[in-house]
């Protein structure tokens, strides 16, 4: 069982994996004493935000083969507990 930790090179790779699957976002990384959460930037303003996001979403939890809790808007997400 992974733990609920994403690490540096896993998101190094989802950036990068996100790309070349054509989806213009990235993630930040938000990492303090009472755990990770991450959020997403769109880089092509002209793309459609919320279905850039969506797919961003869905990439995401596949490529890390862990279950998200997202946030209202879909813009932030975290490990879901029991990862």
């Amino acid at each position: 069982m992974r733990g609920s930790i994403i690490g540096l090179k896993e998101v190094i790779g989802l950036r990068k994996a996100l790309l070349d699957e054509g989806i213009p976002v990235t993630v930040h990384l938000h990492d303090t004493c009472g755990g990770q959460s991450f959020s997403f930037e769109l880089l092509d303003e002209t793309a459609p935000r919320q279905e850039t996001l969506v797919q961003a979403r869905a990439f995401t939890e596949h490529y890390l083969g862990r279950h998200l809790a997202f946030s209202r808007d879909g813009e932030s997400f975290w490990v879901a507990d029991g990862s």
